[in-house]
């Protein structure tokens, strides 16, 4: 079965069923970004924890602790907007709502 190939003269559009699959695409990445948005808070609630759990004890591992998983949430949510951001852009350029294929 040969395909169509087209020329570069032609514009391409995409169908329906291709819109879908970048739709999906999209929302996909949209959970993926609320879901590191999702773990970086835990991780937040996780290192204040610590320090209020632990405060009777005074011991500086349990500090450490709290300090190491905040600061692990904030590089987290970090990359997970700059992943959401990037994916996002390139999607957008793949799809256009007037039918047309990006660059």
């Amino acid at each position: 079965m040969r395909r169509h190939m087209s020329t570069p003269t032609e514009e391409l559009r995409i169908t329906f069923v291709d819109s879908l699959a970048v739709d999906r695409t999209m929302m996909a990445n949209e959970r993926t970004g609320l879901a590191f948005i999702r773990t970086a808070l835990g991780m937040v609630l996780g290192g204040l924890a610590m320090f209020r759990f632990f405060e009777q004890q005074k011991h500086d591992f349990y500090e450490l602790i709290g300090v190491l998983a905040i600061a692990s949430a904030v590089v987290l949510a970090a990359v997970g907007l700059r992943n959401f951001r990037h994916n996002a852009r390139e999607y957008g350029r793949l799809y256009e709502p007037d039918g047309r294929v990006g660059n």
